[in-house]
């Protein structure tokens, strides 16, 4: 584990390779300070004191003033190269942490629109960025003072001790190796791991008991879901005692495997010195300071090793989220950023000229799973078409083909004109969901992030046709004013959403449920508007709705049941045929009294067989008003 910790750490800091650099080359020298204090060392000891004392016949006095003027002096680079170290560190690792929020961000963005549909999987990225950047950043910081600069320190030390007796270098630097490559890492490792798999589901039981504690409240949950959270905290508190106690163990370890080397070996110097007199009081001190300096940033590894595995979950989930962008299959690489259309390409791909062609679709959730199934209606420019259908007859579906924000059709084919739907016609396209979302920012900057070179004028005709002037205008800072800052109602938010769709001036108009939370006179004024909208600049329309009231402003009605289109018309064909769309308008209490004498004055020759009628413009696999250029 503590291998690819590192190798990971190594590729986010390859973008900084120019820091990194320097950092190495000052490293070097800070390293290099090590040997050169040990040699000024051995010659205090050597040349300085009696000589009776060491074979040394050179002046005492100059010996040591020498010596010690070495040994101050070194204090000059050693500060020097320690605060360049520190600078340099804390740019590059500062540098490749905003480039890995950016890399984040823009593999979320590259990511298809059903990929977070689940609050539990918004949940994890939603902890990549509030938790686990901020862990990964102390980490790199353990991997550069507690692993890097040590390495560095060790290697020019076992260099000097390798010149100066070259056994005991040697088995000194193989000794390291071994310490350091073993031990119960292993089972640190497995602990790790098991505790970042209990914490993140603890997280997502605590985020789902926030998203869902109206729910718990009002049905009186608190006790059973305190006692299932007091069980599992308590089971990931002995998941991470076993965790903390080997990553504990792995840093003893270390550190006791290196104070009894270095003993040991203090022990076989001092011995040479009196007994066989091949070394001098100042080449076993030097020595063995350095030797005390080697081991110290090998105890030093030890406690790294110890952070990286305590840390190590949150660098395997940043780079999980960041391989979605190389994982991900070849029908979800369309959505990469680079493929995106921006606002520039309107000139090169056309705004919808005749129709919007929905043929013999089919869309499956899974293999056995058809929720889609020989859909066809064509959106001719300038209509207003409502899909409508019971809940779970896959309208939704049909609507999130149109957007591109679904599963793909497992077959048939949406056409633009006589071109493809591809994500290139997106610029043309505006959606207005039930429940919209807004980003941080003001009320303009939101109307603009989809279309970036809006105008003042833009935005306020948006505003006007959205009917939000009116709350908008009585806003302390009116446009400009931030969105976290009001309590909005449902009603505002979808208004600011249709606005947020009609800046981009759509050739196409996609409405999910769009009006839900309005009431029937705002939504009566909101239809008018978008009507008179299709009519005057030839906007394409097409809404799902419950609300079957909204329906008689359409120039085109699509019942759906069961993934099927069982009904094609007008309101008034339709409430005559009494099918489907009659059934569902008396059970949602959508007819007026017109509606009764309308179907009263009808001639209904055989209620039950016209019940599944599909009627003239309803298109099958095989007849109706399909446009479509082959």
């Amino acid at each position: 584990m503590t291998s690819d910790v590192v190798l990971s750490t190594l590729s986010h800091w390859a973008t900084q390779q120019c820091d990194f650099a320097w950092c190495v080359l000052v490293m070097l020298v800070n390293a290099a300070i090590h040997p050169v204090q040990a040699y000024c060392l051995q010659h205090v000891l050597d040349h300085a004191f009696p000589s009776t004392a060491n074979r040394s016949s050179a002046d005492r006095q100059i010996a040591l003033h020498r010596g010690m003027a070495g040994l101050i002096a070194l204090c000059v680079p050693f500060g020097l190269s320690t605060v360049g170290i520190g600078m340099l560190q804390s740019r590059m690792v500062a540098r490749a942490t905003a480039r890995l929020h950016s890399r984040l961000l823009r593999v979320v963005l590259a990511q298809p629109a059903t990929y977070f549909v689940h609050d539990a999987k918004v949940g994890d990225v939603t902890n990549v960025f509030a938790s686990d950047v901020a862990r990964v950043n102390a980490l790199w910081q353990g991997v550069f003072w507690n692993l890097l600069h040590p390495a560095i320190v060790a290697a020019a030390g076992f260099g000097y001790l390798l010149t100066c007796d070259f056994h005991t270098g040697w088995l000194a630097l193989w000794v390291a190796i071994v310490v350091v490559s073993s031990g119960p890492q292993g089972r640190a490792a497995a602990n790790s791991t098991a505790f970042g798999a209990a914490n993140a589901d603890l997280t997502a039981s605590f985020q789902d008991t926030l998203h869902g504690h109206a729910t718990v409240v009002v049905y009186g949950m608190q006790p059973s879901i305190q006692a299932k959270f007091d069980a599992n905290a308590q089971a990931l508190s002995s998941i991470q005692f076993a965790k903390d106690l080997w990553a504990t163990l792995v840093q003893i370890y270390v550190e006791g495997a290196m104070y009894m080397f270095v003993a040991v070996v203090t022990a076989g110097l001092a011995t040479r010195v009196v007994s066989t007199h091949t070394m001098t009081p100042g080449e076993f001190v030097s020595f063995v300071a350095l030797l005390g300096r080697i081991s110290s940033p090998i105890t030093v590894l030890g406690g790294f090793m110890r952070v990286a595995i305590g840390n190590s979950s949150s660098l395997q989930r940043v780079d999980a989220l960041l391989a979605l962008s190389i994982d991900a299959p070849p029908e979800d690489a369309r959505s990469s950023p680079s493929s995106l259309p921006s606002n520039s390409s309107s000139t090169t791909t056309p705004s919808l000229q005749v129709a919007l062609t929905v043929f013999q679709v089919t869309v499956l959730v899974s293999p056995a799973v058809t929720v889609v199934s020989d859909v066809s209606f064509t959106c001719r420019r300038g209509s207003v078409t409502c899909i409508v259908g019971p809940s779970g007859s896959g309208k939704t579906s049909v609507l999130r083909c149109l957007m591109q924000a679904g599963p793909p059709p497992a077959s048939g084919s949406i056409w633009w004109d006589d071109a493809l739907l591809s994500l290139a016609h997106q610029i043309h396209v505006g959606v207005v969901f039930q429940h919209p979302r807004f980003l941080q920012g003001t009320i303009r900057e939101n109307l603009c992030y989809g279309h970036p070179t809006a105008s003042d004028a833009d935005c306020h005709d948006a505003i006007v046709m959205a009917h939000c002037l009116a709350f908008v205008h009585n806003l302390p800072m009116g446009i400009d004013t931030d969105m976290a800052s009001v309590q909005w109602s449902g009603g505002q938010l979808q208004r600011l959403s249709l606005a947020r769709a009609l800046v981009r001036r759509p050739s196409v108009l996609l409405l999910d449920e769009a009006t839900s939370a309005l009431d029937q006179e705002a939504e009566a004024a909101v239809m008018a508007t978008l009507t008179w909208l299709a009519k005057t600049n030839g906007t394409v329309i097409v809404a799902v709705t419950h609300r079957l009231t909204t329906t008689k402003m359409a120039d085109h009605i699509v019942v759906l049941h069961a993934g099927r289109v069982v009904e094609c018309g007008r309101h008034s064909d339709l409430m005559e045929r009494r099918g489907v769309f009659y059934d569902l308008a008396r059970a949602n209490g959508a007819m007026d009294q017109s509606d009764y004498y309308m179907c009263d004055d009808a001639s209904v020759t055989s209620e039950e067989g016209d019940h599944h009628d599909r009627g003239d413009d309803c298109q099958g696999s095989n007849h109706g008003d399909v446009y479509m250029v082959l």
